[in-house]
């Protein structure tokens, strides 16, 4: 696999981390207990920066775009699927984002929207993730020169300068695994 697949992989093992995180806070709302506010804005915030702003940036601005170019048919085809779900997954963020807001202002009913938002968008990222893994990747290796490649991950370079901010991209990595210690251990 090369670096341009392998960095956007990795991406995605933190990704799948704080889905599994996600899936355990809303075990918790289902049997009744309580999820700290706290953990459910850091939860979303990092659904906010890392998986919307950063990640999906880097596809959407400069991997996508590089496959139209390649040849691979954005209308109609896989390019225009992964970027509809992205816009899908922002607005399950967008949702959760208004119910995480009211659980921590004590709405204590906005735990069950919480739970319904958490799978929604678990189950569309998770999805997201294997297509891309499975289909735009490999096809990125295969299209794209090596030069290309390597031009993207400059590009990828600077999208997390600009979103995350001077070497903070293993900052979030150390949170998605602090969140996956708390609650899936």
């Amino acid at each position: 696999m090369g670096a341009l697949a392998d960095q956007l992989k990795q991406d995605h093992d933190d990704m799948r981390t704080i889905v599994a995180v996600l899936a355990e806070m809303a075990s918790r709302f289902d049997e009744g207990e309580q999820v700290p506010a706290d953990d459910l804005r850091e939860i979303v915030g990092y659904m906010d920066v890392f998986v919307n702003r950063c990640h999906h940036a880097k596809e959407e601005r400069f991997l996508f775009p590089a496959l139209e170019e390649a040849g691979l048919q954005r209308i109609g085809g896989p390019l225009e699927i992964m970027t509809a779900e992205h816009e899908l997954e922002a607005n399950f963020l967008t949702g959760m984002n208004d119910a995480v807001a009211r659980y921590a202002n004590g709405d204590g009913q906005s735990g069950q929207v919480i739970t319904q938002y958490a799978r929604d968008y678990g189950a569309l990222l998770t999805r997201d993730m294997e297509q891309e893994d499975q289909l735009i990747y490999p096809l990125a290796e295969q299209q794209l020169p090596e030069r290309r490649q390597e031009e993207i991950l400059t590009q990828f370079e600077q999208v997390e300068q600009e979103v995350l901010g001077p070497s903070r991209h293993d900052a979030y990595h150390t949170m998605a695994h602090e969140l996956a210690e708390r609650y899936l251990n």
